[in-house]
């Protein structure tokens, strides 16, 4: 069966070393969707962070946000949302307070960090009593620290939190969104409102918030630069994001489809 869509990771797969997307991976997501072929982008970022790459690059799409928490076309508009549950989102930030954890919270009402020089897409974080006066839905909390041991510490207490799904892409970082959210579950989301099937989609990614997506699929493709583990996942190993392999694998596809060569735009 044809590939009809192209879902890939950003940082790590479709971003290179430095966090561009490459002129041969433009080119090849240029000539996959001149010939038909849907693209979209699926990341832990949101959509302030994700959107300025793509438009820059001159390939914008429509994209899974924030691990899955979010589905926006290509001009922003939100089609799908899954958001914690007020009250766990509540006992998780104050833990993370009293942990003086570094945060960032994703929100519809605006992206919010304790370190705007880190997160720089943000603003900084506001007082919690005005922002639950505004009763906020949160769609992800990100947690970043440069101290593993920290991190270890509070992967543990999370546990205790139910309705919630924690991963990681990052060494320095901890994820959580619902358990709703995943970006292999929203995918099916996707499909069925493209009216695709599984068969007819190719995934992309290389770290461990994208197993619900290499697990879920049969044309799904770690990178060379992913974690073992992440391999594991995948039915099949490709370049490194420093070697345009989401490209190259791009570049079979539409040969193998529509004999299709480099350089088609």
């Amino acid at each position: 069966m044809s590939i009809k869509l192209l879902v890939s990771d950003m940082d790590g797969t479709l971003l290179n070393e430095k966090h561009k997307i490459s002129s041969r991976t433009v080119r090849a997501l240029r000539c996959a969707m001149a010939a038909g072929i849907r693209m979209v982008a699926a990341t832990g970022r949101a959509w302030s962070s994700a959107s300025p790459l793509l438009e820059e690059a001159g390939v914008p799409c429509d994209a899974i946000l924030l691990n899955g928490a979010e589905f926006r076309r290509s001009d922003g508009n939100i089609i799908f949302r899954e958001s914690m549950e007020t009250g766990t989102a509540r006992a998780i930030l104050q833990m993370l307070s009293e942990e003086h954890a570094d945060v960032e919270i994703n929100t519809n009402i605006g992206d919010f960090s304790t370190n705007v020089e880190f997160c720089s897409q943000d603003r900084p974080m506001p007082e919690m009593a005005w922002l639950w006066d505004r009763n906020p839905k949160i769609q992800k909390i990100f947690i970043f620290s440069r101290e593993h041991a920290d991190l270890v510490r509070i992967w543990d207490k999370l546990e205790r939190f139910e309705g919630i799904s924690r991963t990681t892409s990052l060494a320095w970082n901890i994820e959580v969104t619902s358990d709703k959210a995943d970006k292999g579950k929203m995918l099916k989301r996707v499909l069925r409102y493209y009216a695709i099937t599984d068969k007819e989609v190719a995934v992309f990614g290389d770290g461990a918030n994208d197993r619900g997506m290499l697990e879920g699929f049969d044309y799904s493709c770690a990178m060379g630069n992913s974690p073992e583990a992440v391999k594991g996942y995948a039915k099949k190993v490709i370049g490194a994001c420093t070697e345009d392999g989401v490209a190259v694998e791009i570049e079979h596809i539409l040969k193998r489809q529509m004999g299709i060569q480099n350089g088609c735009l």
